[in-house]
């Protein structure tokens, strides 16, 4: 794994290039505090989002805890309430081959992760990208048997994710730049 604010400022231009849609759909897989959270924030960036889980009871506390932030945070009960809706519980997955970034926030298991990537690679969109949230597994090893495994970035959100809006934007060995651009990881910025 290896950091580079070149990467980072690259990924940044190319999000508010002119031409360039940003992401307005996010997936996020792995409900728990962290998932949870990325998902919550990235709502109350105003991008819809949906939450992948095994099930509902596994979801709601996340979905529990993004109405909080969000009566904390937005004092405007309609601004909480957009955000609120904006969040979409989604055990089944549907919200894949919707999305602009697909984020991975799973336990740091790299089988695990490579199994799930192997089952969202040919349900994601072209020019989407497939993201990890790990900040402890190589990308070399976790793009291991993908079909495009340059598609797969890391992107670790700092945790609390609402209190240290702070995102780093990973990439493997090799990259040259990076070929899509998404401006969730920008907007978790500001």
């Amino acid at each position: 794994r290896k950091e580079s604010s070149a990467a980072s400022d690259v990924y940044k231009r190319q999000g508010k290039q002119t031409g360039v849609a940003p992401a307005r759909h996010v997936h996020v897989v792995g409900a728990g505090v962290m998932g949870g959270d990325i998902a919550a924030w990235c709502a109350f960036k105003g991008m819809t989002v949906t939450l992948q889980d095994q099930d509902m009871s596994r979801i709601a506390p996340a979905i529990q805890r993004a109405a909080t932030l969000y009566a904390r945070r937005l004092k405007d009960p309609r601004l909480a309430r957009a955000a609120f809706d904006r969040l979409i519980p989604d055990p089944a997955g549907n919200g894949v081959p919707l999305a602009d970034i697909i984020i991975e926030a799973i336990s740091e298991q790299p089988e695990a992760k490579r199994s799930l990537y192997r089952s969202l690679e040919p349900r994601i969109k072209p020019g989407a990208l497939l993201a990890t949230n790990t900040s402890s597994l190589s990308l070399e090893t976790l793009r291991a048997g993908l079909a495009r495994p340059e598609r797969l970035i890391g992107i670790h959100f700092f945790n609390p994710v609402a209190k240290m809006p702070l995102v780093e934007v990973v990439h493997a060995e090799g990259d040259t730049c990076l070929l899509y651009t998404s401006d969730a990881a920008d907007d978790s910025l500001r």
